[in-house]
């Protein structure tokens, strides 16, 4: 179920939303918002900007699931993923300095080689 669709103006007040009325978000998404929040909303390799955020409920369930859109596809929206600069399958952690936000283009085309393309720091 969607609960709101917010424009990249508003997506920046995001978190303090969150604490500010106490919505439980999964951890994958909490950690996904720290990432793509540190990383200015915007894909590392191509710059696509987040446009606007969906935000949903799982069914269910009280949490919270969002999905940030940076532009739209022929097909379908363009979203913002988090991606391993360095692969779980060549050895990557799930650490926030392992873990970089591209769009699904530039994550596809990434696929499983090593690239980081920016000095990533927490």
């Amino acid at each position: 179920m969607i609960l709101a669709i917010i424009s990249v103006s508003t997506a920046k007040q995001l978190l303090h939303t969150i604490q500010k009325y106490k919505i439980k978000l999964s951890s994958k998404s909490r950690k996904r918002l720290v990432i793509i929040k540190r990383d200015n909303f915007q894909c590392v390799c191509c710059s696509r900007t987040a446009r606007f955020v969906i935000i949903k409920r799982f069914p269910k369930s009280d949490k919270i699931s969002f999905q940030i859109i940076c532009s739209l596809g022929k097909k379908r929206p363009i979203e913002l993923t988090i991606d391993h600069a360095i692969p779980k399958s060549l050895g990557g952690m799930n650490e926030p300095t392992n873990l970089q936000t591209m769009c699904k283009i530039c994550n596809k085309a990434k696929r499983n080689y090593i690239e980081e393309f920016k000095n990533i720091v927490v």
